[in-house]
């Protein structure tokens, strides 16, 4: 198994002679323009279910690899937090901050938006001041999960189950900081029948249309 730093290795390179001031590669700035992308999660996609964001943060040389069961790979946690802060302020995108709930817990969804948009004086918000960032980012997206109907995921969860979880989620998130806006997971469509797809995301915003502000619906298709 060969390691990797983070799938964003090749957009993200302090240093390089082709980098901009916070380490982006300059040919990744002017793709983003081109296509005029406006948002992007951190992290995305089925390594959100797995992730811990705990290990992103910090001294690069203490951050600990591990095993990535998604992609089945070694990740270095090189771009963490506040490097992908970084990325997207480069990009000119808003980020749209994602908590996990395949493996995470109502402690690390909560921590995060202490981590990411507390005022100093608290633990998780003195820590991001410890590592150069005093002020609060203020991330106002922030997104439940990622396909967790699907097998492919971590901590795969039923419809009742997931909006259990996301309930008490988004509860704790928006106590700690009540100008978030959450977005639920809507089903991945491609996996399920439509009688499946439709009962997911009615499951869904029925036990939490009085938390989210927004449900995303993957679909997928062929051409």
């Amino acid at each position: 198994m060969e390691p990797i730093r983070n799938s964003l290795d090749a957009m993200y390179k302090p240093g390089s002679p082709l980098a901009d001031e916070n380490g982006v590669m300059k040919s990744y700035i002017e793709a983003a323009k081109e296509l005029k992308i406006t948002q992007m999660r951190w992290p995305g996609g089925n390594y959100l279910s797995g992730y811990n964001w705990k290990d992103g943060i910090g001294p690069l040389d203490q951050r600990p690899v591990r095993k990535e069961l998604a992609w089945g790979v070694l990740d270095k946690n090189q771009v963490g937090i506040d490097e992908w802060i970084k990325i997207a302020k480069s990009l000119g995108v808003e980020n749209v901050m994602c908590i996990n709930l395949g493996t995470g817990t109502l402690d690390d969804a909560r921590y995060l938006v202490e981590y990411v948009n507390g005022e100093k004086g608290t633990y998780w918000s003195d820590l991001r001041g410890k590592y150069g960032n005093e002020q609060p980012y203020k991330v106002k997206y922030w997104g439940l999960g990622n396909e967790i109907d699907g097998p492919w995921e971590m901590g795969q969860k039923s419809a009742e189950d997931y909006a259990k979880f996301a309930k008490e989620a988004a509860k704790l998130m928006k106590w700690t900081d009540k100008n978030i806006s959450l977005v639920a997971a809507g089903s991945s469509a491609f996996s399920w029948s439509d009688g499946d797809w439709l009962k997911w995301n009615r499951t869904v915003l029925y036990e939490l249309h009085d938390q989210i502000d927004y449900i995303s619906a993957h679909n997928y298709w062929t051409l």
